[in-house]
């Protein structure tokens, strides 16, 4: 799932496009920004490391984006898995990001992730804060800050 968009796609889709390896480029079988962020995050390291990959993704993005002067914002909005574990991340280059939320099933062993609340009049939906990381799996759910710094 993502939602969002990279700021200036049509510009910049070359050169983002073009960090694909040769591996990963010949499954893609569309052109939207989406399948290719995706194809990034498998690139850099998405398998061992989730979060790690997330960054280093973006951070390349917003890379290129800075340096063709694009004003239009990244914004990523996006969930995934591994089959035990669901990861999503909620990020925007300025202060609007597209919404995630999650919600704990009180009436049975579960929790939601969703893109938009799935009905009305209940409060007992989280908004994942901006620049965050999520992580559900058999151990629980766990928000965390998304780091863009590179680690050394």
């Amino acid at each position: 799932m993502h939602n969002g968009k990279i700021g200036g796609w049509d510009t910049l889709r070359r050169a983002i496009e073009a960090a694909v390896p040769d591996a990963l480029f010949r499954h893609r079988q569309g052109t939207t920004d989406s399948e290719v962020i995706f194809l990034l995050l498998l690139a850099n390291g998405l398998e061992d490391d989730p979060q790690a990959a997330c960054a280093a993704t973006l951070r390349f993005i917003e890379e290129i984006m800075r340096r063709a002067g694009e004003p239009e914002p990244l914004r990523v909005t996006a969930a995934f898995s591994d089959g035990q574990r669901i990861y999503a991340l909620r990020y925007a280059s300025d202060t609007a990001p597209e919404t995630l939320y999650v919600r704990s099933r009180q009436r049975s062993d579960g929790t939601l992730v969703v893109s938009e609340p799935l009905d009305d009049g209940r409060d007992d939906w989280e908004a994942v804060p901006p620049q965050s990381f999520v992580t559900l799996g058999h151990s629980g759910l766990s928000i965390e800050p998304l780091r863009l710094a590179a680690t050394a």
